[in-house]
């Protein structure tokens, strides 16, 4: 029950997280006025594409006790293992996700909607409320949903940076390879698999 409930919380904060930062990111590029597009379209990609440890150990290259930021530049002495470490690596990795997810929806937002907002009276933030958020709402659900399932998921960053702070796939994994115990490696496995299905139904009835 503490491991999963330990999953649920690191999946939550990193779905907020990831999928508020995906959005600004999406937002900004879905604007034609935004400079330098192609640099953070190609920032917003970098994650995706690099191998599960790449992110892990590079955070830990950067920010760990003897990183080049922390101990370099700023000369602390701070330990990124443990739930907030992770909770930074999963959202610095998996943000891309809702990148690409929210993207899309923002593009096939009809810009005439907006501009009748504006023409009848509403500013540029009663314009993002009562028009481009309402429309970008499936979006944002089903950024969420990947977040979470990949987050959920996730095996290389807990490994890495996890440290005491055990979530359910790398529990299953050590339960297979380290005690062998096959039946409790099931049952976590399905423990695994409900929140993703629960999280599933609720993101297709908001929508």
């Amino acid at each position: 029950v503490r491991i999963l409930s330990q999953s649920l919380v690191i999946a939550a904060l990193t779905t907020c997280s990831a999928t508020f930062i995906g959005f600004c990111f999406a937002y900004a590029l879905s604007r034609p006025d935004f400079p330098f597009k192609g640099f953070f379209r190609a920032v917003s990609i970098l994650p995706l594409v690099s191998p599960p440890f790449v992110g892990g150990l590079a955070f830990i290259l950067l920010f760990g006790r003897n990183g080049v930021v922390t101990r370099g530049l700023l000369g602390l002495d701070v330990s990124v293992y443990g739930w907030h470490g992770l909770w930074m690596v999963q959202t610095l990795a998996f943000y891309p996700l809702a990148v690409l997810t929210i993207s899309g929806v923002l593009r096939g937002i009809n810009p005439t909607l907006e501009y009748a907002a504006r023409d009848l009276g509403q500013g540029y933030w009663g314009t993002f409320r009562t028009v481009v958020l309402p429309l970008a709402t499936p979006g944002i659900a089903s950024a969420g949903l990947l977040v979470t399932m990949y987050s959920l998921a996730d095996f290389g960053n807990p490994m890495l940076i996890g440290g005491n702070f055990r979530v359910l796939a790398t529990e299953t994994y050590m339960q297979v390879t380290g005690l062998y115990n096959l039946p409790m490696a099931a049952v976590l496995s399905v423990a695994l698999l409900v929140p993703s299905v629960g999280i599933f139904l609720l993101q297709r009835y908001w929508v």
